[in-house]
């Protein structure tokens, strides 16, 4: 089973944001979009795992 883990710290990250006002829904898309693609080969690989266990 895929078990993806974002890092404690990339979290802790994304909170300071909202707290310091980063916090309307366009903000929070941004920083996702930013954290996937500073992050794209984590990702791709759980997008491949999941693929893996959905067939």
């Amino acid at each position: 089973m895929c078990n993806p883990k974002i890092p404690v710290a990339d979290i802790n990250a994304e909170s300071l944001r909202i707290k310091n006002g980063e916090d309307k829904l366009e903000d929070i898309l941004r920083h996702a979009q930013e954290w996937v693609k500073n992050n794209q080969q984590k990702y791709d690989s759980w997008l491949e795992i999941a693929r893996q266990e959905a067939s």
